[in-house]
């Protein structure tokens, strides 16, 4: 299925942006988020804290995660949440 949202290739990016994304995991919600500029660097700072750097037990992080994209019939976050969760 394509994108809904576009893609920018790193040629389309700010170089900040381009080298925060060469730093990541490949995943298209990165390059997804790099579309809003302002917004980017701050969500990839929560998105870190949130995976990388809470006191959340990360096994129940994972069921949490799981349940609200079985409930709300998110398939992209299941799909990449169940190779995590495993």
């Amino acid at each position: 299925m394509p994108a809904k949202i576009p893609l920018p290739d790193d040629a389309q990016l700010p170089p900040e942006i381009a080298a925060t994304l060469a730093a990541l995991p490949p995943l298209n919600v990165f390059r997804m988020m790099a579309n809003a500029p302002m917004s980017f660097q701050p969500w990839v700072d929560l998105a870190k804290a949130i995976l990388l750097h809470n006191e959340f037990d990360q096994r129940k992080r994972e069921i949490a995660v799981l349940r609200v994209a079985h409930v709300t019939g998110a398939t992209y976050e299941w799909t990449h949440h169940v190779l995590v969760a495993k």
